[in-house]
C-alpha cells in the first residue's frame, strides 16, 4: 500500500528500534507509555490488531523496554505496555451489554462503551499514579504518557472521550467511525456532530505546522465501511491537532497497509504467528512502508 502524508508529517526519523521484555525489576527508563486500545464493533482484547499491540509493546503483566537510538535525539529507553478493555459491544451478540439488540440505537452503544472505556481508563491511569508514588526512583527518572487508541467504532469510542475530558498524551485513530455511508443492520449511523473546540479547551492552540500533532489519523483510500472523506475533513477542520495518513489501496482494517501480523496465544502466554496467504496485489513501494510498530514508536517519541 502507498502512503498520502496529508497536513503535516512526523519528522523523527529514527534509525534503530531495539525491543525486549522488561524482565528485570530495573527502573531505568526515561518513558513509560501506557497504550489504551479501544477496539472495533466485533472485535476485542484477543483481535488482531489488540494481539499485534500486545505481542510488540507488552501487558501489564510482561511490559516491553524499547532502547531508542536516534540521530535527532540521545539514547533513550520506553517502557511500554498495553490494555485493550472489551467494550462489550457487537451488533448481534445480546450477551454483550453495549450491543445492538440491547441497546436499540447505536448511539446508546456508543454511550456504554464510552463509560466501559472511562472507567478502566480512571482505574489504570490512578494505579499508575500510585505506583510511581511508591517510588522515588520510578517518580525521578521516568515520565507517565498516555496513548489512546482506537480503531473503527473504538475511534469513535476514543473521540467520545476526548469530548468528556480526557486528556492522553497522545491519540493513534484507525478509520475511526465519524460516520458510515449507510445503515448498520437497519440502523443509521450518522455523521458524528463534534463541537469546534474538541481540541482547543482541553490542549491548547496546537501546532499551526511542523512537529509533531497530537492525534495521527489513518484511514484507507478504498475503505467500503468509513467514507474515508470522513477523516479527510476531520483532518482539515483540526489540522492545528491532526497528523492524516492516506493509504492508496487501504481498505477499512488496514491490516495490509500496516503489515499487521496476525498471532494467536498459546496456553503458556507466549504468541505465536498465523501465516496467512500473502496479498495478491502488493504496490512496488509497500516495504518503504512502515509497519504500525514503527508508526507508534515515532509517534510516542515524537514532542508536542
Amino acid at each position: 500500500a502507498t502512503s498520502v502524508l496529508l497536513n503535516s508529517t512526523l519528522q523523527i526519523n529514527l534509525n534503530n528500534f531495539m525491543a525486549q521484555p522488561d524482565s528485570s525489576s530495573s527502573l531505568d527508563w526515561d518513558d513509560e507509555w501506557q497504550i489504551v486500545f479501544l477496539h472495533g464493533l466485533e472485535g476485542g482484547p484477543r483481535g488482531r490488531k489488540s494481539l499485534y499491540l500486545q505481542k510488540h509493546f507488552g501487558t501489564a503483566a510482561g511490559p516491553v523496554l524499547h532502547h531508542v537510538d536516534s540521530s535527532s535525539c540521545p539514547p533513550r529507553r520506553l517502557r511500554t505496555q498495553v490494555l485493550v478493555p472489551d467494550l462489550e459491544m457487537s451488533l448481534y451478540d445480546v450477551r454483550k451489554r453495549n450491543s445492538l439488540p440491547r441497546c436499540f440505537k447505536l448511539s446508546r452503544c456508543l454511550e456504554g462503551c464510552a463509560e466501559i472505556a472511562h472507567d478502566v481508563i480512571t482505574t489504570m491511569l490512578t494505579e499508575t499514579a500510585s505506583q510511581a508514588e511508591d517510588s522515588e526512583a520510578r517518580r525521578t527518572r521516568s515520565r507517565q504518557k498516555f496513548l489512546l487508541a482506537g480503531s473503527s467504532w473504538g475511534g469513535a469510542v476514543a473521540l467520545r472521550l476526548l469530548e468528556k475530558g480526557m486528556r492522553p498524551d497522545k491519540v493513534l485513530l484507525f478509520a475511526p467511525a465519524l460516520g458510515a455511508g449507510g445503515s448498520i443492520w437497519g440502523t443509521a449511523w450518522p455523521k458524528m456532530e463534534l463541537p469546534e473546540d474538541l481540541f482547543q479547551s482541553q490542549f491548547g492552540p496546537g501546532t499551526a505546522q511542523g512537529g509533531s500533532k497530537l492525534v495521527m489519523l489513518l484511514h484507507g483510500d478504498a475503505d467500503d465501511t468509513i467514507p474515508v472523506e470522513l477523516s479527510r475533513e476531520f483532518a482539515a477542520r483540526f489540522a492545528s491537532w491532526v497528523d492524516y495518513v492516506e493509504f492508496a489501496g487501504g481498505c477499512h482494517k488496514l491490516n495490509g497497509a500496516l503489515k499487521i501480523e496476525k498471532y494467536r496465544i498459546l496456553p503458556d502466554g507466549e504468541f505465536e504467528t498465523v501465516e496467512e496467504d500473502p496479498p495478491s496485489t502488493v504496490s512496488d513501494d509497500a516495504d518503504l512502508q512502515p509497519d504500525l510498530k514503527q508508526i507508534v514508536l515515532d509517534l510516542i517519541t515524537a514532542k508536542l
